[in-house]
Formats: C-alpha cells, structure tokens, sequence
C-alpha cells in the first residue's frame, strides 16, 4: 500500500523553517514511515524564498514532491493554490491512501475518491459544520479533548478516530539531573496573556531565588514588549526563539520543570510531550489536552495561580516522565493510521470512541 502524505501549507517542510507544530508532526511522521519500511511520498510547499540551510539542503531517505506553490507564510497567497496543485499530482501518482493535514484540504482530495485521513489539528471551539461528509474521508483528531468537541453525532464518530501526533526517536533524550532553571517556550502571536508568559514572569517575580529561562517567537514588537515586561528581574532570562535541533533539545533536558500555564485550548500542546520526553515534568493550565498529557507523577495541571506557585517546589520522578512520554512515540501513531487505512482500503470506517452523554463529565 502506497500512502501520499501530505505536508501543511503554512511553513516550508524538509527541512522545517519555524516553528510549526502542524508542519514538525508531518515530519516526524515522515521518518516514522521510513523507519518502519512502509512505501510512502510526501508533498510538500517549495521552498522557493525560504532561507537556505546552513549546511545545504540535507538528503532524505524518501521521496518528496514539491510544488511550485511556496509556504504560505512566504507567499500570503491562501492555501488553494497548494492543495490544487497537490490534487494534479496525486492525480498522476495514484497513491493507495492519502494523509492529509487541516480541514481546507477536504474537499478538493475527496474529489480523488481515494481513502483519505484528514487531522484536524484546529485548537479551540470544534465546529463539526466544517467537517464534508464524503464516503473516501475519516478525520483524525489529535487528542481526547479535541474529539470531544468535535464529534457530537454518530454519522461523524464513525468516520473518526483520536491518535495523537508523536515524537520520532532523535527527540528521546533522557537527562536524569535536570536543571535548577524552570522553562517556558512559546510563541508570541497571542501576547504575553495567550501562551501565559505574563504568568511565568508573574513567578519569577515571587521566586527572586529561583532561576527562570524563556525561550520566544513572534513579530518584533511583541518580543521587545517580553523584553521589556521582564526588565529589572535578575533571575529572569528571555532568549528569543528557540531552534528545532540539538539547542532545542538541550533546552528542555536541562529545565527543572516545564510551565506552561497557556489560557489557549491547546487541541494537544507539542511542548509538554518535547519535555517529557528528555524526563522534564509539566506545571501546566488545565486548558485544552493539557490534563490528559500530564497526570501526577509527571507534573500539575492548575489554572490557579497561587497552586502553580506552590507546584514550583514539588518534586517529580523524571525517570517515570520519560517512561510515560513513549506513549507518544511516532510508532504508535504509525500503527495506529496505517490500521485505519487498512478498513478503509476494505471498505470500512473506524468508528471513534463512545459519544458521552449530555452533562457527562470530560474524561481524560
């Protein structure tokens, strides 16, 4: 079975420029497919206008078919002209199964009549109206939290399944010591409120003998105003944007904790499973998927301040956060989709988790 996967058409891919998390998922998945010896290809936005690598463009160990459409981030063009062009190869390729990302791609794949797994990788409210009821289409959804919101009827649960996205080997790097710095790494496009950097700053300000690190991404301004909200605190240190890579991973296997109180409804929260895999513990908002990546013994979830304040001080087993953190190895996620494509292939729907009832409390 040939699968096509699809790449995201907001940043460039192979390699990643930004940050990502829709676009870093297709990647580790990429290599997840590779690893364990399925046939696949990937499309993915060119990379006409991005910045070249340092090294020049690495070599990957499977196939990758650019368009001529660039990333949208470089282009400000809307995603149609990626995916038409993505629907004339596939055309030509004839792929078994495709792999698609975000519900814009729907429609014009459906058209193929090849079966297709669509990742709903949208945060916040769901909004089921958007999702084409098509006999060649399930949708996938990255966490419980998310499904919840999405699947409301039982048309749409049969054609859904949950699975979260993953990490692929290179992110499994154990650091039993830790550090003594907590850790906050996020992106700026929401304010200092979205992702709760006013809150980590908050914290340092109440701990002056502790040592907080953050790492930030956004449009200038904003990263001078979380420079300059943060003048005068010595224990705290803003570094700018953190790199994918050895940098990176080094960030967090060397963090206390990470904290993460973000007021979004994070549909998963990549960081918390990038901590948790190099044995680092979680102090996390209970927004979003956030309570069912952490549980006790790799961290706290709370929305109150003064508990996070409290939270600092716990202590957690790191060696049971990183054997809990391969729940979210990429095998699993590979496993699980190639099974799905393989009902589908059959004719097949695989039929999500129960419906809950109405009132019914939000289960993990």
């Amino acid at each position: 079975m040939r699968i096509a996967l699809i790449g995201n058409d907001l940043y460039p891919q192979f390699p990643l420029r930004g940050y990502g998390g829709i676009e870093s998922s297709v990647e580790t998945l990429a290599f997840g497919l590779h690893r364990a010896g399925h046939d696949f290809f990937c499309v993915v936005p060119s990379l006409d206008g991005a910045k070249a690598p340092p090294n020049g463009l690495p070599d990957y160990p499977f196939e990758i078919i650019r368009t001529r459409a660039r990333a949208t981030v470089l282009s400000r063009d809307s995603p149609a002209g990626f995916i038409g062009e993505v629907v004339d190869i596939l055309r030509a390729a004839k792929p078994d199964a495709i792999w698609a990302q975000s519900c814009w791609s729907a429609g014009p794949l459906a058209a193929l009549g090849i079966p297709t797994i669509v990742t709903v990788q949208d945060s916040g409210p769901g909004d089921p109206d958007r999702l084409l009821r098509h006999p060649s289409l399930v949708y996938r959804f990255i966490s419980a939290y998310q499904y919840r919101l999405w699947v409301r009827d039982e048309d749409t649960r049969r054609r859904a399944l949950m699975a979260h996205t993953s990490l692929g080997d290179e992110e499994y790097d154990f650091n039993p010591a830790g550090g003594d710095a907590f850790l906050w790494v996020g992106g700026l496009g929401w304010g200092l409120r979205g992702k709760g950097l006013d809150t980590f700053i908050e914290l340092a300000r109440r701990n002056p003998g502790i040592r907080f690190v953050a790492y930030a991404s956004g449009r200038r301004l904003a990263v001078l105003r979380a420079r300059w909200s943060s003048l005068g605190l010595r224990n705290f240190r803003f570094m700018g944007e953190l790199v994918r890579g050895q940098a990176h991973r080094e960030a967090f296997k060397n963090a206390r904790a990470l904290v993460m109180p973000t007021r979004l409804m994070e549909a998963l929260g990549r960081t918390v499973l990038e901590s948790l895999s190099k044995g680092t513990p979680v102090l996390g908002s209970t927004n979003g998927a956030l309570p069912e990546l952490i549980d006790d013994s790799c961290g706290v979830t709370t929305n109150d301040f003064e508990e996070m304040n409290a939270a600092l001080h716990a202590t957690f087993d790191r060696g049971a956060c990183f054997a809990g953190s391969r729940r979210f190895h990429v095998r699993h996620e590979v496993a699980k989709l190639m099974e799905v494509t393989g009902e589908m292939a059959r004719g097949a729907f695989p039929g999500g988790p129960p419906l809950e009832a109405p009132g019914e409390a939000a289960r993990p």
